[in-house]
Protein backbone atom coordinates (compact mmCIF):
# COMPACT_ATOMS: atom_id res chain seq x y z
CA UNK A 1 0.00 0.00 0.00
CA UNK A 2 1.34 3.12 -0.96
CA UNK A 3 0.34 6.91 -0.82
CA UNK A 4 1.57 9.76 -2.67
CA UNK A 5 1.65 13.49 -1.29
CA UNK A 6 1.76 16.13 -3.75
CA UNK A 7 2.90 19.56 -2.70
CA UNK A 8 3.78 22.91 -4.10
CA UNK A 9 7.40 23.92 -3.09
CA UNK A 10 6.99 27.47 -2.62
CA UNK A 11 3.71 26.34 -1.08
CA UNK A 12 3.55 24.33 1.82
CA UNK A 13 6.78 21.91 1.91
CA UNK A 14 7.28 22.78 5.72
CA UNK A 15 4.08 21.00 6.39
CA UNK A 16 3.64 18.13 4.03
CA UNK A 17 7.08 17.23 5.24
CA UNK A 18 5.10 17.01 8.44
CA UNK A 19 2.44 14.96 7.05
CA UNK A 20 4.75 12.61 5.10
CA UNK A 21 7.01 11.91 8.41
CA UNK A 22 3.75 11.20 10.94
CA UNK A 23 2.44 8.67 7.80
CA UNK A 24 5.62 6.90 7.63
CA UNK A 25 5.62 6.61 11.38
CA UNK A 26 2.32 5.23 11.49
CA UNK A 27 2.19 3.37 8.63
CA UNK A 28 5.94 2.36 7.43
CA UNK A 29 8.67 3.99 5.17
CA UNK A 30 7.85 2.34 2.24
CA UNK A 31 4.18 3.49 2.46
CA UNK A 32 4.37 7.26 1.24
CA UNK A 33 5.74 8.44 -1.81
CA UNK A 34 7.08 12.29 -1.47
CA UNK A 35 9.18 13.22 -4.34
CA UNK A 36 12.33 15.52 -1.51
CA UNK A 37 12.97 11.86 -0.60
CA UNK A 38 12.14 9.20 -2.89
CA UNK A 39 13.17 10.48 -6.40
CA UNK A 40 16.05 8.50 -7.27
CA UNK A 41 19.22 10.24 -9.23
CA UNK A 42 19.78 10.08 -12.98
CA UNK A 43 15.46 9.32 -13.56
CA UNK A 44 13.36 11.23 -15.74
CA UNK A 45 11.34 13.56 -13.02
CA UNK A 46 7.77 13.39 -15.21
CA UNK A 47 7.91 9.78 -16.42
CA UNK A 48 9.17 8.64 -13.01
CA UNK A 49 6.35 10.73 -11.23
CA UNK A 50 3.43 9.09 -13.38
CA UNK A 51 4.83 5.98 -13.03
CA UNK A 52 4.49 6.54 -8.87
CA UNK A 53 1.03 7.58 -9.04
CA UNK A 54 0.47 4.78 -11.15
CA UNK A 55 1.54 2.74 -8.23
CA UNK A 56 -0.23 4.34 -5.44
CA UNK A 57 -3.33 3.49 -3.75
CA UNK A 58 -4.56 6.66 -2.47
CA UNK A 59 -3.47 10.44 -3.26
CA UNK A 60 -3.17 13.65 -0.99
CA UNK A 61 -3.57 16.87 -2.97
CA UNK A 62 -1.74 19.33 0.16
CA UNK A 63 -3.23 22.90 -1.46
CA UNK A 64 -1.80 26.29 0.44
CA UNK A 65 -2.74 29.70 0.64
CA UNK A 66 -0.81 30.09 -2.79
CA UNK A 67 -1.25 26.82 -4.29
CA UNK A 68 -3.43 28.44 -7.05
CA UNK A 69 -1.66 31.55 -7.94
CA UNK A 70 1.89 30.13 -7.39
CA UNK A 71 4.12 31.47 -10.15
CA UNK A 72 7.46 30.69 -12.27
CA UNK A 73 10.50 33.04 -12.94
CA UNK A 74 8.54 34.77 -15.52
CA UNK A 75 5.28 35.65 -13.21
CA UNK A 76 3.22 32.79 -15.47
CA UNK A 77 1.20 30.69 -13.04
CA UNK A 78 2.11 27.56 -12.87
CA UNK A 79 -1.04 25.98 -12.87
CA UNK A 80 -0.94 26.84 -16.60
CA UNK A 81 2.21 24.97 -17.55
CA UNK A 82 1.78 21.69 -18.89
CA UNK A 83 5.14 20.71 -17.42
CA UNK A 84 4.64 21.74 -14.16
CA UNK A 85 5.27 19.19 -11.64
CA UNK A 86 1.73 19.68 -9.35
CA UNK A 87 -0.12 19.29 -12.36
CA UNK A 88 1.66 16.28 -14.20
CA UNK A 89 0.72 14.53 -10.62
CA UNK A 90 -2.91 15.30 -10.45
CA UNK A 91 -3.71 15.12 -14.06
CA UNK A 92 -2.34 11.42 -13.67
CA UNK A 93 -4.13 10.50 -10.40
CA UNK A 94 -7.37 12.41 -11.91
CA UNK A 95 -6.81 9.70 -14.57
CA UNK A 96 -7.08 6.32 -12.06
CA UNK A 97 -9.73 5.07 -9.93
CA UNK A 98 -8.75 5.62 -6.47
CA UNK A 99 -8.98 8.40 -3.53
CA UNK A 100 -7.68 11.62 -4.60
CA UNK A 101 -7.81 13.66 -1.06
CA UNK A 102 -7.48 17.44 -1.44
CA UNK A 103 -5.50 18.32 2.34
CA UNK A 104 -6.28 21.82 2.60
CA UNK A 105 -3.65 23.51 4.52
CA UNK A 106 -4.32 27.43 4.64
CA UNK A 107 -6.92 29.88 5.06
CA UNK A 108 -8.51 29.35 1.84
CA UNK A 109 -11.03 27.58 0.91
CA UNK A 110 -11.29 24.81 -2.37
CA UNK A 111 -10.21 26.19 -5.21
CA UNK A 112 -13.14 26.86 -7.60
CA UNK A 113 -14.24 25.37 -10.71
CA UNK A 114 -14.12 28.29 -12.88
CA UNK A 115 -10.52 28.79 -11.26
CA UNK A 116 -8.71 25.60 -12.37
CA UNK A 117 -7.93 24.35 -15.93
CA UNK A 118 -10.04 22.10 -17.86
CA UNK A 119 -7.70 18.88 -17.31
CA UNK A 120 -7.60 19.90 -13.05
CA UNK A 121 -11.56 20.58 -12.73
CA UNK A 122 -12.90 17.54 -11.23
CA UNK A 123 -10.51 18.36 -8.38
CA UNK A 124 -13.46 20.69 -6.78
CA UNK A 125 -15.70 17.85 -6.61
CA UNK A 126 -13.15 16.03 -4.61
CA UNK A 127 -14.34 16.07 -0.77
CA UNK A 128 -11.54 17.49 1.00
CA UNK A 129 -9.87 17.42 4.24
CA UNK A 130 -8.97 20.25 6.88
CA UNK A 131 -5.63 20.31 8.32
CA UNK A 132 -4.83 22.91 10.56
CA UNK A 133 -1.19 23.88 12.02
CA UNK A 134 -2.52 24.46 15.84
CA UNK A 135 -4.37 21.28 15.60
CA UNK A 136 -2.23 19.57 13.93
CA UNK A 137 -1.55 16.52 16.23
CA UNK A 138 -5.43 15.78 16.50
CA UNK A 139 -6.31 16.73 12.82
CA UNK A 140 -3.38 14.80 11.21
CA UNK A 141 -4.80 11.48 13.87
CA UNK A 142 -8.33 12.12 12.28
CA UNK A 143 -7.01 12.30 8.56
CA UNK A 144 -5.34 8.50 9.41
CA UNK A 145 -8.74 6.97 10.45
CA UNK A 146 -10.45 8.30 7.67
CA UNK A 147 -7.28 7.00 5.58
CA UNK A 148 -8.21 3.91 6.96
CA UNK A 149 -11.62 3.51 6.28
CA UNK A 150 -11.62 4.75 2.16
CA UNK A 151 -7.96 2.12 1.63
CA UNK A 152 -6.35 -0.74 3.05
CA UNK A 153 -3.66 0.89 5.46
CA UNK A 154 -2.55 -2.26 6.83
CA UNK A 155 1.19 -3.41 6.07
CA UNK A 156 1.51 -6.86 3.37
CA UNK A 157 2.20 -9.24 5.88
CA UNK A 158 -1.44 -8.67 7.58
CA UNK A 159 -2.97 -8.03 4.41
CA UNK A 160 -2.25 -11.51 2.57
CA UNK A 161 -0.80 -14.89 3.75
CA UNK A 162 2.82 -15.74 4.87
CA UNK A 163 3.39 -15.99 1.10
CA UNK A 164 7.21 -16.32 1.18
CA UNK A 165 7.07 -19.86 3.70
CA UNK A 166 4.63 -21.04 1.73
CA UNK A 167 6.55 -20.88 -1.51
CA UNK A 168 9.76 -21.38 -0.26
CA UNK A 169 8.47 -25.20 1.46
CA UNK A 170 7.11 -26.09 -1.91
CA UNK A 171 9.39 -27.90 -4.31
CA UNK A 172 9.51 -27.13 -8.22
CA UNK A 173 7.88 -29.58 -10.18
CA UNK A 174 8.85 -30.78 -13.70
CA UNK A 175 7.45 -29.27 -17.05
CA UNK A 176 6.24 -25.52 -18.35
CA UNK A 177 7.36 -22.80 -15.80
CA UNK A 178 4.14 -21.05 -15.85
CA UNK A 179 2.05 -24.91 -15.71
CA UNK A 180 4.74 -26.04 -12.85
CA UNK A 181 4.29 -21.51 -11.17
CA UNK A 182 0.35 -22.39 -10.77
CA UNK A 183 0.80 -25.99 -9.44
CA UNK A 184 2.75 -24.51 -6.51
CA UNK A 185 0.10 -21.95 -6.07
CA UNK A 186 -2.86 -24.78 -5.79
CA UNK A 187 0.00 -26.39 -3.61
CA UNK A 188 0.27 -23.67 -1.39
CA UNK A 189 -3.41 -22.60 -1.23
CA UNK A 190 -4.30 -26.29 0.32
CA UNK A 191 -1.47 -25.40 3.14
CA UNK A 192 -3.24 -21.67 4.18
CA UNK A 193 -6.30 -19.96 3.68
CA UNK A 194 -6.91 -17.55 0.85
CA UNK A 195 -8.09 -16.81 -2.16
CA UNK A 196 -6.80 -17.64 -5.88
CA UNK A 197 -6.38 -14.35 -6.75
CA UNK A 198 -4.31 -13.62 -3.22
CA UNK A 199 -2.16 -16.53 -3.46
CA UNK A 200 -1.25 -16.01 -7.46
CA UNK A 201 -0.19 -12.01 -6.59
CA UNK A 202 1.79 -13.52 -3.73
CA UNK A 203 3.50 -15.72 -5.40
CA UNK A 204 4.31 -12.96 -8.22
CA UNK A 205 5.56 -10.80 -5.47
CA UNK A 206 7.85 -13.31 -4.76
CA UNK A 207 8.93 -14.97 -7.87
CA UNK A 208 8.32 -12.52 -10.45
CA UNK A 209 11.37 -11.34 -10.90
CA UNK A 210 13.54 -14.21 -11.35
CA UNK A 211 10.66 -15.96 -13.66
CA UNK A 212 9.26 -13.00 -15.42
CA UNK A 213 11.23 -13.64 -18.77
CA UNK A 214 10.24 -17.19 -18.72
CA UNK A 215 6.69 -16.44 -18.57
CA UNK A 216 6.99 -14.09 -21.57
CA UNK A 217 8.67 -16.53 -23.81
CA UNK A 218 5.94 -19.15 -22.79
CA UNK A 219 3.19 -16.72 -23.42
CA UNK A 220 4.28 -15.68 -26.91
CA UNK A 221 4.23 -19.13 -27.48
CA UNK A 222 0.68 -18.97 -26.81
CA UNK A 223 0.45 -20.36 -22.82
CA UNK A 224 -2.91 -18.74 -21.26
CA UNK A 225 -0.74 -19.78 -17.84
CA UNK A 226 1.88 -17.73 -19.06
CA UNK A 227 -0.28 -14.82 -20.00
CA UNK A 228 -2.01 -14.24 -16.91
CA UNK A 229 1.03 -14.36 -15.11
CA UNK A 230 2.76 -11.67 -17.32
CA UNK A 231 -0.47 -9.74 -16.98
CA UNK A 232 -0.13 -9.71 -13.07
CA UNK A 233 3.68 -8.76 -13.34
CA UNK A 234 2.58 -5.64 -15.62
CA UNK A 235 -0.50 -4.84 -13.05
CA UNK A 236 1.89 -5.21 -10.30
CA UNK A 237 4.68 -3.65 -11.38
CA UNK A 238 7.16 -6.69 -10.93
CA UNK A 239 9.75 -7.85 -13.15
CA UNK A 240 8.21 -5.59 -15.72
CA UNK A 241 6.98 -2.25 -16.46
CA UNK A 242 3.69 -1.25 -14.26
CA UNK A 243 1.06 -1.17 -17.07
CA UNK A 244 -2.08 -1.03 -16.22
CA UNK A 245 -2.88 -1.49 -20.14
CA UNK A 246 -0.83 -3.98 -20.97
CA UNK A 247 -2.35 -6.06 -17.69
CA UNK A 248 -5.44 -5.84 -19.32
CA UNK A 249 -4.38 -7.03 -23.26
CA UNK A 250 -2.40 -9.90 -21.08
CA UNK A 251 -5.60 -11.10 -19.20
CA UNK A 252 -7.87 -10.63 -22.52
CA UNK A 253 -5.73 -13.06 -24.52
CA UNK A 254 -5.49 -15.65 -21.83
CA UNK A 255 -9.31 -14.78 -21.27
CA UNK A 256 -9.82 -15.98 -25.09
CA UNK A 257 -7.88 -19.26 -23.65
CA UNK A 258 -11.21 -19.69 -21.26
CA UNK A 259 -8.26 -19.03 -18.46
CA UNK A 260 -10.84 -18.48 -15.45
CA UNK A 261 -8.58 -16.64 -13.44
CA UNK A 262 -7.67 -14.19 -16.02
CA UNK A 263 -11.36 -13.82 -16.70
CA UNK A 264 -11.55 -13.51 -12.94
CA UNK A 265 -9.20 -10.66 -12.87
CA UNK A 266 -11.09 -8.84 -15.75
CA UNK A 267 -14.02 -8.70 -13.55
CA UNK A 268 -11.63 -6.75 -11.26
CA UNK A 269 -10.90 -4.12 -14.16
CA UNK A 270 -14.53 -3.81 -15.37
CA UNK A 271 -16.56 -3.89 -12.18
CA UNK A 272 -16.34 -0.18 -11.79
CA UNK A 273 -16.69 0.62 -15.04
CA UNK A 274 -18.39 -1.78 -17.11
CA UNK A 275 -21.15 -3.49 -15.15
CA UNK A 276 -21.98 -5.55 -18.63
CA UNK A 277 -18.40 -6.76 -19.37
CA UNK A 278 -18.09 -7.34 -15.50
CA UNK A 279 -20.52 -9.48 -14.99
CA UNK A 280 -19.76 -11.32 -18.25
CA UNK A 281 -16.07 -11.73 -17.20
CA UNK A 282 -17.58 -13.31 -13.74
CA UNK A 283 -19.77 -15.58 -15.33
CA UNK A 284 -17.16 -16.83 -17.61
CA UNK A 285 -14.46 -17.28 -14.58
CA UNK A 286 -16.85 -19.51 -12.71
CA UNK A 287 -18.12 -21.41 -15.88
CA UNK A 288 -14.55 -22.27 -16.32
CA UNK A 289 -13.73 -23.05 -12.19
CA UNK A 290 -12.37 -19.94 -10.90
CA UNK A 291 -13.16 -20.22 -7.10
CA UNK A 292 -12.92 -17.10 -6.62
CA UNK A 293 -15.92 -16.46 -8.90
CA UNK A 294 -17.73 -19.32 -7.69
CA UNK A 295 -17.90 -17.86 -4.23
CA UNK A 296 -18.76 -14.08 -5.16
CA UNK A 297 -21.60 -15.86 -7.80
CA UNK A 298 -23.22 -18.13 -4.63
CA UNK A 299 -22.70 -14.96 -2.56
CA UNK A 300 -24.95 -13.08 -5.10
CA UNK A 301 -27.92 -15.68 -5.51
CA UNK A 302 -27.83 -16.04 -1.87
CA UNK A 303 -28.58 -11.46 -1.65
CA UNK A 304 -31.02 -12.98 -4.54
CA UNK A 305 -32.52 -15.22 -2.68
CA UNK A 306 -32.99 -13.07 0.36
CA UNK A 307 -34.49 -10.45 -1.89
CA UNK A 308 -36.87 -13.24 -3.23
CA UNK A 309 -37.72 -14.36 0.22
CA UNK A 310 -38.71 -10.71 1.23
CA UNK A 311 -40.57 -10.18 -1.61
CA UNK A 312 -42.98 -13.68 -0.89
CA UNK A 313 -42.53 -13.16 3.22
CA UNK A 314 -44.12 -9.81 2.69
CA UNK A 315 -47.32 -11.20 0.13
CA UNK A 316 -47.90 -13.89 2.84
CA UNK A 317 -48.07 -11.08 5.54
CA UNK A 318 -50.54 -9.51 3.66
CA UNK A 319 -52.57 -12.40 2.69
CA UNK A 320 -52.61 -13.38 6.61
CA UNK A 321 -53.72 -10.32 7.59
CA UNK A 322 -56.46 -10.62 5.14
CA UNK A 323 -57.57 -14.47 5.85
CA UNK A 324 -59.73 -13.88 9.01
CA UNK A 325 -62.04 -11.43 7.36
CA UNK A 326 -62.48 -13.78 4.17
CA UNK A 327 -63.07 -17.05 6.64
CA UNK A 328 -65.36 -15.13 8.22
CA UNK A 329 -67.48 -14.22 5.68
CA UNK A 330 -66.89 -17.86 3.88
CA UNK A 331 -68.29 -19.47 6.86
CA UNK A 332 -71.56 -17.62 6.57
CA UNK A 333 -72.54 -17.88 3.16
CA UNK A 334 -71.62 -21.59 3.53
CA UNK A 335 -74.45 -21.87 6.21
CA UNK A 336 -77.08 -19.43 3.72
CA UNK A 337 -76.43 -21.51 0.92
CA UNK A 338 -77.78 -24.57 -0.90
CA UNK A 339 -75.48 -27.85 -0.98
CA UNK A 340 -74.23 -27.12 -4.26
CA UNK A 341 -73.25 -23.94 -2.95
CA UNK A 342 -72.23 -25.22 0.19
CA UNK A 343 -69.62 -27.48 -1.28
CA UNK A 344 -68.22 -24.44 -3.49
CA UNK A 345 -67.94 -22.68 -0.83
CA UNK A 346 -66.62 -25.04 1.68
CA UNK A 347 -63.43 -25.57 -1.29
CA UNK A 348 -63.15 -22.01 -1.79
CA UNK A 349 -62.36 -21.38 2.50
CA UNK A 350 -60.27 -24.39 1.92
CA UNK A 351 -58.52 -22.45 -0.77
CA UNK A 352 -57.95 -19.07 1.43
CA UNK A 353 -56.21 -21.63 4.15
CA UNK A 354 -53.65 -22.99 1.74
CA UNK A 355 -52.71 -20.37 -0.35
CA UNK A 356 -50.31 -18.61 2.68
CA UNK A 357 -49.33 -21.52 3.69
CA UNK A 358 -48.32 -22.71 0.01
CA UNK A 359 -46.78 -19.25 -0.04
CA UNK A 360 -44.95 -19.75 2.96
CA UNK A 361 -43.46 -23.00 1.96
CA UNK A 362 -42.56 -21.74 -1.73
CA UNK A 363 -40.63 -18.62 -0.27
CA UNK A 364 -38.69 -21.10 2.13
CA UNK A 365 -37.94 -23.25 -0.76
CA UNK A 366 -36.99 -20.46 -2.83
CA UNK A 367 -34.40 -19.38 0.22
CA UNK A 368 -33.11 -22.70 0.94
Amino acid sequence: MKIFISYGRSDSRDISGRICDRLRSALGESSVFMDVDDLPLGRHFPDYLRQEVENCHAFLAVIGDSWLTATDEDGKRRLDDPDDFVRIEIESALKRPIPLIPVLVGEKPMPAIKDLRAELRELSFRNGFELRSKKFNADMGELLERLRKVVDTRPDSDRYPDYQTAYVNVPYETGAVAERSFRDISNAMKMQKGGEHEFTTGYVHFRGSMLFEDWLREAEKGSAAAMCLVAYCHALGVGSEHSRDKAIEWFEAAAERNFALAQYNLWLNYRSSDSAKAARSLRDAAKYGSRDAIRLMKQERLVQRRSTLAKYLSGIMRTCRAFPHRFNDGLKRLVAGDEYTILFRFVQVVLYFLIPVSAAIYAVSCFF
